[in-house]
């Protein structure tokens, strides 16, 4: 089951993005409604706003464009070692990955090193969303309380924090490309 506020900005998004997906991709309108079984009224209903999808249509139509989940979903997906930003007008900017190989440095209490085997990728992605949203109520706390704190020193943990992010994100990127492989 699709949360409320996840339906709610599926459905804010998904035709715009399903109309510049296959504009994008050079997905055939005709080909693709028959194939995921819509009539061609049916998509251009959902590109106009006018029908929004099932959670399970939307699934569907992300299997048939062989694309993530959530480029309907998120402010940004991962497709052939990109990542994809959406911006204000649901159209996306494109950044490719710098691959590394993922070593690391934790030990388990028996002290095993902790591989990247021993997650499975929702696990990586469900501590990328925590991490993510624990870091955006602290920069959102720091903007709004911090009012002592001089405008430079605030900008630096500012920038400190999003570095942290951003690595974050890196980091479950290149974990997901060597699970590929």
């Amino acid at each position: 089951m699709v949360d409320e506020k996840k339906t709610k900005y599926i459905n804010d998004h998904f035709g715009p993005r399903l109309k510049f997906g296959l504009n994008y991709f050079s997905i055939s309108i005709v080909n693709f409604a028959k194939q995921v079984g819509l009539s061609r009224g049916a998509l251009y209903k959902y590109f106009d706003q006018k029908m929004y999808p099932t959670f399970q249509m939307v699934v569907t139509i992300s299997n048939s464009m062989n694309i993530p989940l959530d480029y309907f979903c998120e402010d940004e997906f991962e497709l052939n070692d990109s990542i994809f930003i959406w911006n204000e007008k649901d159209e996306f900017e494109k950044k490719d990955l710098k691959l590394k190989e993922l070593n690391s440095d934790y030990v388990d209490s028996a002290g095993n090193r902790i591989t990247n085997d021993d997650y499975d990728e929702l696990e990586l992605i469900a501590a990328k969303i925590q991490n993510r949203k624990s870091l955006k109520f602290i920069i959102d706390f720091i903007n709004e309380s911090m009012t002592a704190v001089d405008e430079p020193t605030k900008q630096m943990i500012i920038n400190v924090l999003k570095k942290d992010m951003d690595e974050i994100s890196d980091i479950v990127h290149e974990y997901q490309s060597y699970k590929k492989k």
